[in-house]
């Protein structure tokens, strides 16, 4: 019996909301919003402008899908990314701020710790105050232990639970990170063949060819 297929997030684990990041905070992309109106507006008032049929229709054609694919991908990635990915957009960034959290936090259990072995101790001299030292300090390591069990691998739990956290969030909504990257793809596929039929115009007119 053959394997089952691998699912398409497995398949393509580079489409995730780190990846997307790249796309969302390139100022320079949201040079879509801006074709999506002015592309219309031009043909609008081609007519009336000295340029009047001197812009092939396809050019236009072509520069308008890849304006309005370019727009509709940043806008779905604006809205749809995860608020932890906004906030740490790789997974560098959030170790380093798990990291320094689990500094403080370590600070914070040697603190705890060193208050329950005072509490173990004062409970050792509560229940029994006539022992010898010997004895005595073998009930305090004894109850200082079982005071401090709670908090005993604390730190890794908080620590893992972050992690998935993260990565949970980066693979979240699949089929809309897939869409984002296809429109992406879709634009810069528009926008290529824009500036390949322009230069081939360029270079025809040139005499290079």
């Amino acid at each position: 019996m053959s394997a089952a297929p691998a699912p398409i997030a497995g398949r393509l684990p580079w489409v995730s909301w780190e990846f997307l990041t790249g796309f969302r905070t390139a100022r320079v992309l949201t040079v879509g919003y801006i074709g999506t109106l002015a592309v219309p507006m031009f043909k609008l008032v081609e007519g009336s402008l000295s340029v009047a049929g001197k812009v092939p229709d396809n050019y236009l054609a072509l520069a308008f899908l890849a304006s309005l694919l370019l727009s509709l991908a940043h806008m779905a990635n604006e809205i749809c990314c995860p608020q932890l990915i906004r906030q740490f957009p790789s997974f560098v960034q959030f170790h380093k701020a798990v990291s320094e959290f689990v500094q403080q936090a370590s600070t914070i259990e040697k603190a705890q710790k060193s208050r329950a072995e005072e509490d173990g101790k004062a409970v050792v001299m509560e229940r029994h105050p006539d022992l010898d030292d010997a004895k005595g300090l073998e009930l305090l390591v004894k109850t200082a232990r079982e005071v401090i069990a709670p908090y005993k691998r604390r730190i890794p739990s908080i620590v893992e639970t972050f992690e998935e956290d993260w990565h949970a969030a980066n693979r979240a909504l699949p089929a809309i990170r897939y869409t984002v990257a296809a429109l992406y793809a879709g634009a810069g596929g528009f926008g290529s063949a824009l500036i390949g039929q322009i230069t081939w115009v360029v270079v025809r007119g040139a005499g290079w060819l």
